[in-house]
């Protein structure tokens, strides 16, 4: 009986539980306040208020995209201790909240002096009035749930609950209840409760001007396309009041605004648990990859739609008869085929938000603002045609169009992203448990060997990656104990049985790794540190290799995002990577496999490590020189090809492209810079040119087959873009050529007498 008594508590006070009792409080709220305005005045007054609110929400939309979900976001990576970011977040609010009571100030003194009508001026000074208050309450209960503090939004949203409805019956009874009384009433609870929790909760807020003004562009970086989104989705939400008010008049506003209530019986469900989709996305992106982002997402995609599938089959069958409940009056009646179509619209909503959310955790809020732009451009042409000649039917029938065709898109443009996301040591290939289990044993057995010790059982074995011929694998003691000698962390390089790898083939791994950390670890150039990883131990059963742990994540995954990585450091990056190979190249030495995901970067401790020097069996092209190119001609064009073949991960992606590009022609430009002849430029040039187009050339297509037809086209493309490529750098030489023989001949010029 105790034991189910607390499993009954815990279920009553987890973060699900708590996150869909205080959507309840607050839909709860809403709902009675629509309620009231609606049964106490009439369709006109609840029109009016619809507006309101719906500039209302526009600005909160305006608060989540810059502020709170920025914050909820990168909190877990951004400068500075949690006070201070908590304060950035809460100082940006108060400017944000100043910047929208000017700005409504602006429009209520435009309509005065523009004739309008009196209760259209005076809704807007109640809007200014209430926006500042409005915003720092949602500020409060946004803060709480990026912490998943579920508890504190609770009391929040209910203490503002109780007081907004108190004061709403108060001005009943006084006889004074309108639209702009109401939003009065909102504004005095949102005021009185919000600026309390903010005196109990003061503490965890450190305001400094300068950290301030660092975290609006790093909120800006995110949050712009956060921005647009939500002003998209604000419109395909809010078009129809607008359009309908300027086509059927405000009392169809006030009707439609009806229909939607009846429709937010299901607001609790959808919005509380889209308060904590993102930052539960975030977690499961951070502790789990991407691939665990995806499934974390179909699980809360596959709830909501469940739910709101049963929700809207019950408002299909019982909408005219809840409308006639609700809304006894005869304008409000036969509305019940529409509030089912809105249902429907809103079950489409709802089953494309963990898409979204996923998105944002992923930084990718550009996917999101595209996907949003056509959702809206569908709606508004749809119901501005539909409503024409269906009347309000026919614009909720534009509603749901539009709804299916943004949600629709936010899951293609997730699945893309996933498809061709870099993996991530938390976001390694999945493999069974039987799997796991074997690696684990085979690293643990090589540690046995390494270490000599019979008792090696206490450490985190770690996924990292995986090729055709291994898995790679990190090793660190559980109490943080070096493993071996001074070594926290060792990485194993695991040879697949399958691969049928030979010993002489494994012993020259050994040889490999041990020739590349001897010609580049240690060295220094232009402050920035070279490493690779040191060979320690060759194991023959299981065949493994062990090494020294390097910094750094590779190039590839800070390419691909390159969310914080500007263009100069991007070129400082490429020409360290040829600095750091040049001593090796001049003494006839390459590295073999030289491509964007064997060169980890550090940019914070400037630190570049090279890892995974190629063997024969990589590229017969580097190997097997009979054409006697040089060693940086080899690397160089082996890069390049790599770069230039890589269409696959960079379709859609265009940012990572140009990156990637940057990266290539910067590597090129610094190694062309040690030969200060044109010719020999030109002749350097030619040699990489040419010897990527016979790397290139081993993608040749199959005769007949649909990876042969695959392999054609990533063979055009990339021989396109090395073109491209390579036509840029002799433009570049020629204008240089021109610039240095200008200089001379005005030099020349000069000292004749």
């Amino acid at each position: 009986m105790q034991l189910a008594s607390r499993r009954l508590l815990r279920l009553a006070t987890g973060t699900h539980a708590l996150a869909l009792a205080d959507q309840a409080v607050v839909s709860g709220a809403s709902f009675l306040t629509m309620i009231m305005i609606g049964r106490w005045t009439g369709s006109r007054e609840l029109g009016l208020y619809a507006i309101g609110m719906s500039v209302l929400s526009s600005v909160i939309a305006i608060q989540d995209s810059l502020i709170a979900l920025p914050y909820a976001i990168q909190k877990h990576r951004l400068q500075g201790s949690a006070e201070t970011r908590a304060g950035n977040a809460l100082a940006h609010n108060y400017l944000l909240s100043a910047l929208a009571a000017i700005i409504i100030i602006a429009t209520a003194i435009g309509l005065m002096l523009g004739d309008v009508a009196p209760q259209a001026v005076m809704l807007a000074w109640a809007l200014a009035a209430a926006a500042p208050f409005v915003l720092l309450r949602e500020f409060g209960r946004r803060f709480a749930f990026a912490h998943l503090y579920m508890g504190k939004a609770l009391a929040l949203d209910a203490g503002v609950a109780a007081f907004q409805l108190g004061l709403l019956g108060w001005l009943q009874w006084n006889g004074m209840m309108s639209a702009v009384t109401a939003l009065g009433a909102i504004a005095a609870a949102c005021g009185l409760t919000s600026v309390l929790w903010l005196f109990l909760a003061r503490s965890s807020f450190s305001v400094r001007r300068r950290p301030a003004q660092t975290a609006i562009e790093e909120s800006w970086g995110l949050g712009k396309w956060l921005f647009a989104s939500i002003l998209a989705v604000q419109v395909q939400w809010y078009v129809t009041y607008w359009l309908s008010v300027a086509i059927l008049g405000a009392a169809a506003a006030g009707v439609y605004a009806a229909c939607m209530s009846v429709v937010s019986f299901a607001n609790p469900l959808i919005t509380g648990l889209g308060n904590i989709l993102t930052p539960r996305a975030v977690l499961a992106r951070k502790n789990a990859g991407v691939l665990g982002l995806r499934r974390q997402a179909k699980l809360d995609a596959l709830f909501i739609g469940v739910s709101m599938g049963a929700f809207s089959i019950l408002i299909f069958l019982g909408g005219d008869w809840i409308m006639h409940v609700l809304y006894p009056r005869q304008e409000y009646q036969g509305y019940g085929s529409t509030t089912g179509v809105l249902a429907l619209a809103l079950l489409a909503q709802a089953v494309g938000t963990p898409a979204s959310s996923a998105l944002a955790s992923m930084e990718r809020p550009k996917a999101i603002f595209l996907v949003s732009s056509v959702g809206a451009s569908v709606t508004v042409a749809l119901v501005w045609t539909l409503m024409l000649k269906y009347s309000l039917f026919g614009a909720a029938l534009g509603f749901l169009t539009g709804n299916m065709v943004g949600s629709a898109g936010r899951w293609v443009a997730f699945l893309a992203f996933v498809r061709r996301y870099p993996p991530e040591p938390s976001a390694a290939p999945q493999t069974n448990a039987l799997q796991v289990n074997a690696l684990r044993v085979n690293a643990l057995r090589v540690i046995q060997q390494l270490t000599r010790c019979a008792e090696a059982t206490d450490y985190a074995v770690i996924r990292l990656g995986e090729g055709d011929h291994a898995t790679v694998v990190a090793v660190r003691a559980s109490d943080a104990r070096p493993v071996w000698k001074a070594q926290e962390t060792l990485v194993l390089k695991l040879f697949k049985p399958e691969a049928g790898l030979s010993a002489e083939a494994v012993d020259q791994q050994f040889e490999t790794v041990l020739k590349l950390h001897t010609a580049l670890n240690g060295h220094s150039i232009e402050g920035w540190k070279i490493t690779a990883p040191e060979p320690l131990f060759l194991c023959v059963a299981p065949a493994a290799l062990v090494m020294t742990m390097v910094p750094g994540r590779d190039l590839n995954a800070w390419t691909a995002k390159g969310t914080d990585l500007a263009p100069e450091t991007l070129k400082t990056a490429a020409r360290i990577v040829v600095g750091g190979l040049m001593e090796g190249w001049k003494r006839g030495r390459m590295h073999g496999d030289l491509a964007l995901q064997n060169i980890l970067c550090d940019f914070d401790a400037k630190v570049i490590s090279f890892i995974d020097g190629g063997t024969h069996d990589h590229c017969g092209t580097c190997h097997n020189n009979t054409h006697g190119w040089s060693p940086a001609v080899l690397d160089l064009a082996h890069m390049l090809s790599d770069i230039a073949t890589d269409v696959k991960r960079t379709i859609g992606n265009k940012g990572a492209r140009l990156r990637r590009n940057m990266f290539m022609h910067s590597a090129l430009q610094a190694f062309l810079a040690a030969d200060i002849s044109r010719e020999g430029k030109l002749r350097q040039l030619g040699e990489i040119q040419t010897c990527a187009r016979v790397h290139v050339e081993e993608l040749l297509p199959r005769p007949v087959s649909p990876r042969g037809v695959w392999q054609a086209i990533v063979k055009h493309v990339a021989l396109r873009r090395m073109e491209v490529m390579f036509a840029s750098l002799k433009a570049e030489i020629k204008a240089s050529e021109e610039m240095l023989s200008g200089f001379g001949a005005r030099a020349q010029n000069m000292e004749r007498p």
